[in-house]
């Protein structure tokens, strides 16, 4: 018996966003996506019970922006469940390219965060993905999260998707059941 992990490599992904995936190649935004393994995924279940663990994490990974008029009180009052979201963002999202803000393109992962999730995170922790509002940041966290759940055929046509390929022919389709 075979016990495949269906390991990935890292996968550039193209958001649909405000539809990124039709404007010209040399305009689209896209990311490089770390794909989420099981330990990862485990490890954030047990951030539920760790706040001192996400806390640590803040003042130490953030503590540029913390030390920065425009981001510090922002980031001490960012709740809970946005901190772990965004250490996820942070962790598995690198490689922004066409991210620009007022002229100036970012890369970096956290200010990007900071940047594109303001409001419209509140409240996002208590939706399922189904009912995840339309956002950047939205739409980039359920990628990661597709990198774990995702297997066989799906997780295929899904990495064929995450290039922006517009070709229906693309389009994930159900796994056979046997």
């Amino acid at each position: 018996m075979e016990l495949s992990k269906g390991k990935i490599g890292e996968v550039v992904y193209v958001p649909e966003y405000q539809g990124n995936r039709d404007l010209p190649q040399d305009e689209r935004l896209s990311v490089t996506i770390k794909p989420l393994r099981r330990v990862d995924f485990l490890a954030q279940m047990g951030w539920e019970e760790a706040t001192e663990e996400v806390l640590r994490w803040r003042d130490k990974e953030l503590k540029r922006f913390i030390q920065n008029p425009e981001y510090g009180e922002l980031i001490k009052q960012l709740p809970l469940s946005i901190l772990k979201g965004m250490r996820q963002f942070v962790g598995h999202i690198s490689g922004f390219r066409n991210f620009i803000f007022d002229g100036e393109e970012k890369t970096d992962p956290a200010e990007i965060y900071l940047l594109l999730a303001g409001e419209a995170a509140e409240g996002i922790e208590d939706l399922g993905e189904d009912d995840m509002p339309q956002t950047l940041v939205g739409e980039l966290q359920q990628a990661v999260v597709k990198t774990y759940r995702l297997k066989g055929e799906d997780l295929k046509n899904w990495l064929g998707q995450c290039a922006g390929l517009s070709n229906p022919s693309t389009t994930a389709q159900p796994a056979p059941t046997e």
